[in-house]
């Protein structure tokens, strides 16, 4: 049975995650109107939140799980789906 350990995040830095993260799936909402330019740029703006994420994690010594990173990855494909905000939910994952 897993135990649940403690984060090594403070909850100020989840507020900060939490609102990167929704600035960019706004951002990325935004971006998407752009009829074909608008989706390889909002791939860029996910790789690039993505990588933040990982990178504040790695800071404090904490492991952001690839499998919510690939499926985080893969929502942004489904076209209906895609208009959920998937940085943020990966984040909360």
């Amino acid at each position: 049975m897993e135990e649940n350990k403690k984060s090594n995040i403070s909850k100020g830095t989840w507020m900060v995650l939490i609102g990167i993260a929704l600035f960019f799936d706004a951002l990325e909402a935004l971006i998407s109107l752009i009829p074909v330019a608008g989706e390889i740029i909002a791939m860029g703006i996910d790789g690039v939140a993505f990588a933040t994420f990982w990178l504040i994690f790695k800071m404090n010594n904490e492991t952001y799980s690839k499998k919510t990173f690939i499926g985080g990855f893969i929502i942004g494909f489904i076209p209906i789906v895609n208009m959920l905000p998937e940085c943020t939910l990966t984040l909360i994952m």
